[in-house]
């Protein structure tokens, strides 16, 4: 809790995590308080919640990784965790890209197997900032 608390006082945007072998993406949240208010968050594609304009100071997006090599999968155990926004296991390697510009942060995850077609999305959220930009 001390690490959530100083992520959003220090003005954080997003925390990337791995080594846990199951996607999960959280709701903004600041220090302790999720953010899961609809409302305040963009639908991209059925995603109520995949992207966020000009989010709240102190509001941070925790990002996990799945397992990228494939060597070692996770079963989710707990379908509802009241921090997530997405969850995913499939057993399937996946690989998340970052794109940072100026006013915005996106991650998309991607699914990663010979099977797979490129742009085969498991995950997509951005942060867009309007405020403040350029300045």
């Amino acid at each position: 809790t001390e690490y959530s608390h100083m992520f959003s006082e220090f003005g954080i945007d997003a925390a990337l995590m791995g080594h846990d072998h199951i996607y999960t993406r959280t709701y903004m949240i600041n220090g302790m308080d999720i953010i899961d208010d609809e409302s305040l968050y963009g639908k991209v594609g059925d995603d109520k919640y995949g992207s966020i304009t000009d989010p709240a100071e102190g509001s941070v997006l925790y990002l996990t990784a799945n397992s990228g090599s494939g060597s070692k999968f996770y079963e989710m155990t707990d379908k509802h965790l009241p921090f997530s926004a997405c969850s995913n296991q499939e057993n399937v390697p996946n690989l998340t890209k970052v794109d940072v510009t100026a006013d915005s942060i996106q991650f998309t995850t991607y699914r990663c197997t010979a099977k797979n077609e490129i742009g085969d999305v498991v995950d997509f959220f951005a942060i867009h900032r309007t405020k403040g930009v350029g300045q």
